[in-house]
């Protein structure tokens, strides 16, 4: 007897190819991107691309990314079967200076992997998108403050203004009075995960320089931003200040608020 039966959605969906392409970075370093092909891929069409963006990615993490069952919005597989194509390129991240200065180099293995799929005659170079969760979405609000090269982007749970989420409170901590100030952990993560290296009050230039929302006159893309409202890791206001930014400016962009959600957004069905 069948007790239980999981996700049988995923039962209905045509996996698509996937492989690996070779590529150089902007600064000539030797790269690969992971790309899946849409179920029913011709060779002699071009399709439209959607890039997948987290800094650090290197090409051990494909296995991860290569998962069919990965669940929600990370399983790349469900684009392809709507007739995307989807690549993961790499985005290595330096040490020292370049690593405290991550916008810097978030082009490096990004723009090239899209190159290279318009050279193989896989994408189409007018139809290209870029999204990402997290540190991705981060990396997507980023992108778009340096290049116009996107028709359209996501930015799902990302973070805009840094010197904020450092400070900011934990949403979860609520019920610890008098230490709720003190249960957030986004200050170690950015001066150590992130690799700042320093405070927003030793170095508040770094901060600006590496928050999207202060360059956000430069963005031309439309924007979606997608946010959970006991988002952890960035705040509402986080996804409500650039939304709020590029409304004032008259671009193209959409705000999507879901209550009860955490950063992940896997609390409802």
């Amino acid at each position: 007897q069948r007790r239980i039966e999981l996700n049988s959605h995923l039962a209905k969906v045509d996996w698509g190819k996937t492989q690996a392409i070779s590529y150089a970075g902007l600064d000539g370093q030797p790269l690969r991107g992971l790309v899946v092909l849409p179920p029913d891929y011709d060779p002699a069409k071009r399709y439209p691309l959607l890039v997948w963006v987290y800094p650090g990615t290197l090409s051990r993490n494909f296995a991860y990314w290569n998962d069919p069952y990965l669940p929600g919005f990370y399983n790349l597989q469900l684009y392809a079967a709507r007739g995307y194509v989807v690549v993961v390129p790499s985005m290595p991240r330096g040490a020292g200076t370049q690593l405290r200065e991550i916008q810097a180099g978030m082009q490096n293995g990004v723009l090239p992997a899209v190159d290279r799929l318009v050279e193989m005659g896989i994408a189409d170079p007018n139809r290209v998108g870029v999204f990402g969760q997290s540190l991705g979405g981060y990396a997507v609000n980023s992108l778009i403050t340096q290049t116009n090269r996107f028709k359209a982007a996501i930015a799902i749970a990302g973070n805009n203004d840094l010197a904020q989420s450092s400070f900011q409170f934990d949403p979860l901590a609520r019920g610890y009075p008098g230490i709720e100030h003190e249960k957030s952990v986004n200050w170690d993560i950015l001066e150590q995960g992130f690799g700042l290296g320093a405070s927003p009050i030793d170095d508040p230039e770094l901060y600006r320089r590496n928050s999207p929302l202060f360059d956000a006159k430069k963005i031309e893309t439309p924007l979606l931003l997608i946010h959970g409202e006991f988002d952890a890791r960035g705040g509402f206001p986080q996804a409500e200040a650039m939304f709020n930014s590029l409304s004032r400016q008259n671009k193209t962009a959409r705000l999507l608020r879901y209550w009860g959600e955490s950063h992940s957004l896997a609390q409802s069905p």
